[in-house]
């Protein structure tokens, strides 16, 4: 593990889950980075996403920082669908197949 890095996580259900190899913070003063990861399965089941998965759905990070300077201002989750034929508005229920949960958050 280096000196600065963010791992990005979420949980859902019993299953937590890393985005795999932690990804190195800036080490410049003043300087700000952007890191995601995209889920397009529920690490809980395997399958795609559904609604109540994504209602219940934690999301946070590890954060390493050698001096103790380096700061996590935002961590936010984004979804991305495509509704299904015929249907206007995004449904309460349901599968959101070919589509991806996208894990976000800005880092000094």
């Amino acid at each position: 593990m280096a000196d600065y890095e963010i791992t990005i996580k979420i949980k859902s259900g019993a299953t937590t889950s890393a985005d795999g190899t932690p990804d190195a913070l800036p080490t410049g003063e003043g300087e700000w980075s952007n890191f995601y990861h995209d889920w397009t399965t529920d690490p809980n089941t395997g399958e795609a996403w559904t609604w109540e998965a994504i209602n219940a759905l934690q999301a946070g990070f590890d954060l390493k920082c050698g001096d103790g300077r380096s700061k996590c201002t935002q961590l936010y989750v984004e979804v991305e669908y495509t509704p299904a034929a015929g249907i206007a508005r995004p449904l309460v229920g349901g599968s959101l197949a070919g589509n991806s949960l996208v894990g976000k958050g800005l880092v000094r």
